[in-house]
């Protein structure tokens, strides 16, 4: 049904493409100390806004806030290149989705993010196959 609905970009995106990109980003933010609270507050952001277009540009200047606060040494900021690249990510599914695709793409990948980073997962793992990999090899023991 989804299929015929929505476009085959969206549909790449949202079944493959979107996993490579939050798992980079959770896994970076895991590795680099960030706190659950400064995921779960851009997820908040995000959330507050009805409108899709709106709910990404509001959470792209919070992600560029927060990592302004870390900048001049504030505790409760956000690690730089967490924000950068989710700032990025978050460009990137702007520019290539409008309305309820854009709203259904970047909430599936802010989820991710955060679910990923929740995994206890650390390392250099750059896509979800080798996220599975290593995820499977430490909890095997």
């Amino acid at each position: 049904m989804w299929g015929d609905i929505l476009s085959s970009e969206f549909n790449k995106f949202i079944t493959s493409d979107v996993y490579d990109l939050a798992v980079a980003t959770g896994i970076t933010a895991s590795n680099r100390g960030v706190k659950r609270t400064q995921i779960e507050n851009i997820i908040g952001i995000f959330e507050s806004e009805s409108d899709p277009t709106s709910a990404v540009k509001i959470t792209i200047a919070f992600v560029a806030r927060q990592v302004g606060r870390k900048r001049r040494g504030e505790r409760e900021g956000l690690d730089p290149s967490v924000g950068f690249k989710i700032i990025d990510d978050l460009k990137n599914i702007l520019n290539k989705f409008k309305g309820n695709e854009l709203r259904v793409a970047a909430r599936r990948y802010l989820y991710l993010v955060k679910w990923f980073f929740e995994s206890g997962v650390k390392g250099k793992i750059q896509n979800f196959s080798s996220f599975v990999d290593q995820f499977l090899s430490h909890y095997k023991r």
